[in-house]
C-alpha cells in the first residue's frame, strides 16, 4: 500500500512533493521534536473534542480524488471513528509514527526477501509517488502498482484487492512450504 522511502535514503528528495504539513511535521520530527509533540498533543485535543474536525481541517488542502472518497458517508464515518479512537487517550502513537516515519530504518530495503505489494496513487502529496517508485526499484520481490487518478485516500478503496493479493499469496507460499 501506500509507503515512504527510508528518510536517509532518498536526502533532499525525501520532502519533494509532499504537503507543507507532512513537511512541517517531519522537519519538527528531526529538529525539534519537543514541538512537534505540543502541536500533536494540541490537535489531538482538538480532534478528541470534535471528531469530525480533523476531515473538516484537511478538506481544502485535499486533491480532488482524495475529496471524493472522503465525502463517502461510510468511509467519512469510518475515518472519523478511527481517528477518534487513535487519539482518544494521547497523542502518543502520532507522535511515535511522525518520528519513525522521519527515521533511519535500519536495514536496507534489498534485503526485504518476501513478495512486497506497493499500490500508491499517483496524486498523493502525503506520501509522494516517489517515495514508492524508489522502494519499487530497490525490493527485489516488489510488485509496484500506481494508479494514475488516485490519491492517498483512494487507497481505501483498494483494500480489497490488497487483501486477496495477501490472500493470494499465503496460499501459494503455503503450497510451496507443505510440497503442494
Amino acid at each position: 500500500m501506500v509507503a515512504l522511502a527510508p528518510r536517509d535514503a532518498m536526502g533532499s528528495a525525501w520532502f519533494v512533493g509532499m504537503t507543507s504539513g507532512n513537511v512541517e511535521s517531519y522537519t519538527r520530527a528531526l529538529t525539534d521534536p519537543a514541538a512537534l509533540r505540543r502541536d500533536l498533543d494540541e490537535r489531538a485535543a482538538s480532534i478528541r473534542a470534535d471528531p469530525a474536525s480533523l476531515l473538516a481541517n484537511i478538506d481544502a488542502g485535499l486533491e480532488p480524488t482524495d475529496r471524493a472518497v472522503i465525502r463517502q458517508a461510510n468511509i467519512r464515518q469510518e475515518l472519523i471513528v478511527s481517528f477518534a479512537a487513535a487519539v482518544a487517550h494521547s497523542a502518543d502513537g502520532w507522535y511515535d509514527d511522525s518520528l519513525a516515519l522521519a527515521a533511519p530504518w535500519g536495514f536496507d530495503p534489498a534485503d526485504i526477501e518476501v513478495p512486497v505489494y506497493l499500490w500508491h496513487g499517483a496524486e498523493d502529496r502525503f506520501s509522494p509517488v516517489s517515495h514508492t517508485r524508489w522502494l519499487g526499484e530497490r525490493i527485489p520481490r516488489a510488485t509496484v502498482d500506481l494508479e494514475p487518478c488516485a490519491s492517498h485516500f483512494s487507497a481505501l478503496l483498494r483494500m480489497p484487492q490488497v487483501i486477496a493479493w495477501s490472500g493470494a499469496r499465503v496460499s501459494w507460499d503455503a503450497a510451496v512450504a507443505l510440497g503442494g
